[in-house]
């Protein structure tokens, strides 16, 4: 299927990348933000060159495009291959977070560079319309349990599932409910499989495969439960539905420290992708109303955060020394537009 053109737009609603400084994790060969549109650093696993060679026998991917990674992200927590104090107002991500060994720890890392006001922006695979189709979605214990491993590279519970149930798929077919399970070619052999796993036990070989499964709706309830659990410290400030004959659907997330706080919004969220509205109901009416007050509330605990940041930014370039040296001259200014 070619790209949906409408993608980039959910990404970045509510963004101005122009006037912001943002961090695109995985942008391969096709980036969101391109650098010149904005103040942006690209993130991967490896190096340009050697993501060059790993994609060499991809043919939806060109090598050409293969943008500069600014920040290679592999062994060190993220914060480490930032360096220094850089903070981002935004993290884009678009499939990346079903291929992450340890979700928990990778939101929590990506949270940690995060300017104040800063959202993550995600873009997922809906199993139901891809090679994920005859997996199972990811539980609340294998979230748990990476959590506890904290591993870097994909264990091999994950890697062989992926590697043994997926199979090739038609988004059309599947959205027609044309697709019979049986008849679905599977698209790695179980001795490819096997040895994959092999050297990932015995070498420490990193095999990339989709270590996490979701739709819509079992996004939000893992995120609602691992919420309400402190697994997760962020709410839900948007989803968008995977919509008719795509493949993917979007989470907009912000940092949160209240667990039944962040908890609710994901519940609202969840509500939201189950139950389309009624007109005629006045009870779904008046939940529709309760949902949108819930998110109204969440959004203006948002900007309350930025409004923070935004005065102490101000309070130290007001101490810096810089403007105590251009006081006169801004005097001057004030005096001749005050004639």
């Amino acid at each position: 299927m070619k790209p949906n053109p409408a993608r980039r737009p959910k990404l970045i609603e509510g963004l101005d990348p122009a006037r912001m400084r943002g961090l695109e994790i995985g942008p391969l060969d096709r980036p969101i933000v391109p650098k010149g549109q904005g103040d942006v650093l690209y993130a991967d696993q490896l190096p340009a060159e050697a993501l060059r060679h790993k994609y060499r026998d991809d043919p939806e991917v060109d090598l050409g495009r293969i943008v500069p990674v600014d920040i290679v992200w592999g062994e060190a927590r993220l914060r480490e291959a930032v360096g220094g104090e850089t903070s981002f107002d935004y993290v884009i991500a678009s499939h990346v977070a079903e291929h992450v060994p340890d979700l928990a720890g990778w939101l929590e890392e990506v949270r940690e560079v995060l300017a104040p006001g800063g959202s993550v922006r995600l873009a997922l695979p809906d199993r139901r319309f891809t090679f994920d189709y005859l997996r199972r979605e990811s539980t609340l214990a294998e979230l748990a349990a990476t959590a506890l491993l904290r591993p870097r590279r994909p264990l091999p519970g994950a890697l062989l599932d992926c590697c043994l149930n997926a199979v090739t798929v038609d988004p059309i077919a599947a959205w027609s409910g044309q697709l019979a399970p049986s008849e679905l070619v599977p698209l790695v052999r179980w001795e490819d499989a096997m040895a994959m796993a092999r050297d990932a036990i015995e070498n420490g070989g990193y095999h990339d495969v989709h270590c996490w499964v979701f739709t819509p709706t079992s996004f939000a309830r893992l995120m609602d439960a691992a919420a309400a659990r402190g697994l997760i410290r962020f709410c839900c400030a948007g989803i968008r539905d995977t919509e008719p004959d795509d493949t993917e659907f979007f989470v907009t997330l912000v940092p949160c420290d209240d667990p039944a706080e962040a908890a609710a919004t994901w519940r609202v969220a969840l509500d939201r992708l189950r139950t389309p509205l009624d007109a005629t109901d006045p009870a779904a009416v008046r939940r529709r109303f309760d949902e949108e007050r819930d998110a109204f509330e969440a959004e203006r605990t948002r900007l309350t955060i930025e409004r923070d940041w935004l005065r102490h930014r101000v309070a130290a370039l007001e101490a810096s020394s810089s403007w105590r040296l251009t006081a006169p001259l801004r005097a001057l200014t004030q005096r001749f537009r005050g004639r």
